[in-house]
């Protein structure tokens, strides 16, 4: 056999365990998906010995990362078997590293890379590759195409469907300029028809994608032809699973009319809303797709509903009041009413609790009617206050808006070293909160704004009876700053309006300090200062502003945080002097929040507290 036969051979021999087919290049189109990376069944296997030959890989990141995991000399080299590489083994392997490393550069679009591969003669031979990529190839241009009854719709002049052609074109993320590679080609293909899918189309395919190499200009074209097939509808509701609950406590939280569009972000919001109304421990709701049924699809509601009553003992600890033991109990239908029943009581060290709720099952439009009464025993700061308060009233809540109206009558009592207080009132309130973000439970981009309103007349009191009004407004924000690093902070003001004889509760006064206020200084330990006590204020200030991020790719989960902290409570603005807390925290983003543990500096008392809580957006 001739030396040139011999090569030859080498060389395909090489080309096929390279297992890794190259893109297409000289405005060669790409077709293809590509393969699911095979287990190499024929590396050596055995018991771990004395390495074969050592491996020397000289290339920029990312991709000497992606050659020490699938460069066969890597591969190989770390099977480490004694014998299973024997030298002309070795010579083929680097015969054809040069082929495998050109092919395994273009899925990083790298087209032109130039490759070596050598070897020395030592008794442990060291295997040199050196690669140098060139530049990356960079997406020239984007055209979107689209076949089927969208497109039709749209010539048509149909709003919905121009809305969709468009959402689906300014939503692709491989866009002019930007660096190709084969995972986001892939990625953006797949789910930019997941988008379009989602928006109606649930049959939508691509019938044609292409990226075409110029390996010259260092650039890629990009083709798509989407074909989108019927435009479904939303038609019967069919529900499973419910037989303890009305019907109409799934109905009354849709957000859409029979006819509608499919979305999947309608049915999504939908599931959300069967989660949060506290009847059902699962819910799912899915489209049938059935392309006979386009225009009055079904959709499949299944739930698990929850007992009818549920009962929990808990044991924790806060750290602003102490230890303590709860004792939750719900009924959600007693009598065969349509209605959810609670009770909890608490007991601990500083704070003494119970409160009771009889709100109604869902209503139509996402209300919900509720009636509640609470009393409290808080000892605290060598402070005792008793208080209590009654609620009548109805909710309205979704996933951008929630709102609360009601009446209510509250008091509180106040004994410590500053004078004795005591109030009632009787109020109109309105309360609301307006949403703007990525998660309800865990958000890194967005804003939230609340206000809470109150007018009313106070009575019964140490000082003197009289009309009243109360604001409480807050402005949160969150913004990633970059991928692995994220801010948001807020700006909350507070302020009693009455004549400065007037008793008023102190429920309805303002205190500052403790986990969701200023941290580092105790729980209610902010406010203006009578006889050396500290009391509640008729305005309040308070701040904050957060950075956090991953601390570890192995720990997506677990944040690092720093943050700043201000504020305080006075009873005129002129007196209110903010304090600053600073400190590190740790977050772990669970599924229902963030639980937080923070190490706090209070600047004002010089000493460190720290601070633990779950929290989930407003």
């Amino acid at each position: 056999m001739s030396f040139a036969l011999r090569a030859a051979l080498v060389w395909i021999v090489a080309s096929l365990l390279a297992g890794c087919a190259s893109l297409t290049t000289l405005f060669e189109p790409i077709r293809d998906e590509p393969a699911a990376e095979a287990v190499d069944e024929t590396a050596p296997q055995g018991p771990p010995e004395a390495d074969v030959y050592r491996l020397e890989i000289v290339a920029p990141e990312p991709l000497l990362s992606l050659f020490e995991r699938h460069l066969d000399l890597a591969r190989f080299r770390d099977a480490r078997v004694a014998g299973a590489v024997t030298p002309l083994e070795l010579d083929r392997l680097i015969a054809g590293a040069p082929a495998q490393a050109r092919a395994l550069a273009e899925t990083e679009g790298y087209f032109d890379a130039q490759v070596s591969a050598s070897r020395d003669r030592a008794e442990v031979p060291l295997v040199r590759v050196v690669v140098d990529p060139g530049p990356r190839a960079l997406v020239s241009s984007v055209a979107f195409s689209f076949e089927g009854p969208l497109q039709v719709a749209a010539a048509a002049g149909d709003d919905f469907a121009r809305r969709t052609m468009a959402m689906v074109e300014d939503r692709w993320p491989l866009a002019e300029g930007a660096g190709f590679s084969q995972s986001a080609w892939s990625g953006a293909k797949n789910g930019t028809l997941a988008r379009l899918q989602g928006a109606g189309y649930a049959l939508a395919r691509w019938r044609d994608t292409s990226a075409t190499v110029d390996v010259a200009r260092h650039s890629v074209a990009l083709t798509l032809v989407a074909e989108s097939g019927p435009l479904f509808r939303i038609g019967h509701v069919s529900i499973e699973g419910l037989t303890r609950y009305e019907e109409s406590a799934i109905l009354n939280l849709l957000d859409f009319e029979p006819g509608e569009p499919y979305s999947e972000d309608l049915l999504a919001s939908w599931q959300r809303h069967l989660q949060r109304s506290e009847l059902f421990e699962a819910a799912s709701v899915t489209l049938l797709v059935e392309a006979d049924h386009a225009n009055d699809a079904t959709v499949l509601v299944k739930v698990k509903e929850h007992r009818l009553q549920q009962a929990t003992l808990g044991l924790g600890y806060s750290t602003d009041t102490g230890p303590r033991m709860t004792l939750d109990h719900m009924h959600r239908r007693p009598f065969g009413q349509e209605v959810t029943v609670t009770n909890r009581l608490e007991l601990g060290g500083a704070k003494n609790a119970w409160t009771g709720q009889v709100i109604s099952h869902p209503l139509p439009n996402h209300y919900r009617n509720l009636v509640s009464a609470g009393y409290e025993r808080l000892d605290l700061n060598d402070e005792l206050r008793t208080s209590g308060n009654v609620r009548l009233g109805r909710t309205q809540d979704t996933d951008d808006f929630a709102r609360q109206y009601f009446i209510a009558v509250q008091g509180a009592k106040v004994e410590s070293a500053a004078p004795t207080t005591s109030a009632w009132a009787a109020t109109l309130n309105y309360n609301a909160v307006l949403r703007r973000i990525d998660s309800i439970a865990l958000p890194t981009r967005g804003w939230v704004l609340s206000a809470e309103t109150a007018a009313g007349y106070s009575f019964h009191t140490t000082a003197s009876n009289g009309t009243l009004a109360r604001l409480l407004g807050r402005a949160t924000a969150y913004r990633p700053l970059s991928e692995r690093l994220f801010m948001q902070g807020y700006v909350e003001l507070g302020q009693v309006f009455a004549r400065s004889e007037t008793g008023i509760p102190d429920t309805l006064l303002f205190r500052a300090g403790g986990i969701d206020s200023v941290r580092g200084y105790d729980y209610r330990s902010l406010g203006p200062v009578v006889n050396g006590v500290v009391t509640s204020g008729r305005m309040l200030f308070t701040s904050s502003i957060e950075l956090a991020g991953p601390i570890s790719d192995r720990f997506p989960t677990l944040w690092g945080a720093v943050f700043v902290d201000a504020g305080n409570a006075a009873n005129q603005w002129s007196d209110l002097k903010p304090v600053f807390g600073v400190g590190p925290g740790i977050r772990w983003r669970s599924p229902v929040g963030a639980l937080r543990v923070d190490l706090a500096y209070a600047i004002e008392d010089r000493r460190w507290r720290l601070e633990v809580s779950l929290g989930i957006a407003p």
